[in-house]
């Protein structure tokens, strides 16, 4: 069994595209599965736990939250559920239930014709916990799995554990309109908005309270972290949750430059995912000049041409200031003006990732990018008001 699990940890760290990390701070910040083993709840131990998770949910030294609950005797890991991109995250499109190599643990997919757990799956389980490494955008499926587990959990009469996660691009900004109910659907689940600067921990409380699950929630916090680190100042190591997530850079574009992905622009051109945007019909140096000249904060533009494709390659200056909803509002604003011939956005995707049909609609009206964003102040103010209470480490 003990090889087994190292071969588990060597498969989630090697191969796989663990993205790249950067200058470690003086202190580390320990996950929740961390601290779950230095401080294991009584109510745990012993029982019949279901996870869902994927390979993102490591602790502090990079070895999988499967490894060391199946080798700690206290608890008892039954079932795995697999979210979007499986397991391992490394698979696109629909995830087939199964057994897991390693382990020989049952696997429930959660990405297929049922994306919330049934009776049946939570069958022989005393307690449902979720860990899976977040980037901080509604957007992002694993927060709408998160949400119909905790559904699901309350309606069975079973306690649900969040073993938290930093959010990446930090818990201080809150960016982008709120998500109309009319566009809700499994790429925005709650209304809140696109960047909602908070941990998962935090989101499942404020889903728990606000939007009435009532699910018996337990979080098991992390130790260490503070509302303004980035992910490359926390010490954890950065496993990739999704194939696309390369990188903490990546994770810190995602919430704007995901926007093209309702368009017929490429914003995965590359080895680097959301670092560019291209296409054949767009003339690189154009685009990239009246990206520029829009004076965005903590972020400029070079022009690439590769494989074909031309485009505009986002160089950030000062995360701090930057707005990546925003810059990719801009960024789709400006390929409607120069290129309306050939440049098509896909109406009810693109609604559904902004969260609301007003923001396309004053785009494509000809408005700037920058007053329309202005409207959507009073609703970002109203979030940070209603997500007070929900706060785990400080405002």
């Amino acid at each position: 069994m003990r090889l087994k699990l190292a071969l588990w940890s060597t498969l989630f760290l090697m191969g796989l595209g663990a993205g790249p990390t950067l200058a470690r701070p003086a202190v580390d910040v320990r996950a929740g599965i961390d601290e779950l083993l230095d401080h294991p709840p009584r109510a745990l131990l012993g029982k019949r736990l279901g996870l869902i998770t994927n390979r993102s949910a490591v602790d502090h030294t990079g070895h999988s939250d499967i490894d060391r609950l199946v080798a700690d005797s206290r608890f008892h890991l039954v079932r795995l559920f697999a979210p979007e991109h499986g397991i391992r995250a490394d698979h696109q499109g629909s995830i087939d239930n199964g057994r897991d190599s390693v382990t020989g643990l049952p696997v429930v997919s959660l990405y297929g014709p049922v994306k919330r757990p049934t009776r049946a799956m939570l069958e022989g389980i005393d307690a449902l916990l979720f860990d899976i490494q977040d980037v901080g955008a509604r957007f992002y499926t694993y927060q709408s799995t998160m949400a119909l587990a905790m559904q699901a959990a309350h309606e069975a009469g079973l306690p649900f554990y969040v073993l938290d996660r930093p959010n990446p691009i930090t818990g201080r900004s809150v960016e982008g309109a709120l998500l109309d109910p009319r566009f809700a659907s499994f790429v925005g689940y709650y209304p809140i908005p696109v960047r909602h600067g908070l941990t998962l921990g935090e989101l499942a409380r404020l889903y728990n309270r606000e939007f009435g699950i009532g699910c018996d929630l337990t979080v098991i916090t992390l130790a260490g972290w503070r509302r303004g680190m980035w992910f490359d100042q926390t010490g954890l190591p950065w496993v990739n949750p999704s194939p696309a997530m390369r990188s903490p850079t990546e994770a810190m574009l995602y919430p704007g430059v995901c926007l093209f992905e309702a368009t017929n622009a490429d914003c995965r051109v590359g080895e680097h995912p959301f670092e560019k945007v291209g296409a054949r019909f767009i003339d690189g140096r154009q685009y990239a000049a009246a990206l520029v000249g829009h004076r965005l904060p903590g972020v400029t533009f070079v022009p690439f041409h590769e494989a074909g494709v031309s485009g505009a390659q986002l160089i950030v200056t000062d995360r701090d200031a930057f707005e990546p909803v925003l810059t990719g509002l801009v960024m789709v604003a400006e390929a409607h003006r120069l290129y309306s011939d050939q440049f098509r956005i896909e109406a009810h995707g693109f609604d559904q990732m902004v969260g609301a049909s007003w923001v396309r609609e004053r785009l494509l009206k000809g408005d700037r990018p920058e007053a329309i964003a202005t409207a959507w102040h009073a609703q970002e103010a109203a979030f940070e008001r209603m997500r007070l209470p929900y706060l785990l480490y400080g405002p």
